[in-house]
């Protein structure tokens, strides 16, 4: 029980940093820093992998 609720918290950080760092990586695009809009992008890329990773892990 412990177990699957700490896995579904990471879950919910997952998602919340994607969000976060999608908003980063937009403000950066408007702001022209395509230094900080290239991090953001990739951290984005990585958190939706994590959730699509977690989702296939909890389907099998």
């Amino acid at each position: 029980m412990k177990q699957q609720r700490l896995s579904k918290s990471w879950l919910y950080i997952f998602i919340i940093i994607a969000i976060i760092s999608f908003g980063v990586f937009i403000a950066a695009l408007i702001m022209k820093a395509q230094t900080e809009a290239i991090a953001m992008g990739i951290v984005t890329g990585i958190q939706i992998f994590n959730i699509i990773k977690w989702k296939k892990g909890k389907s099998i």
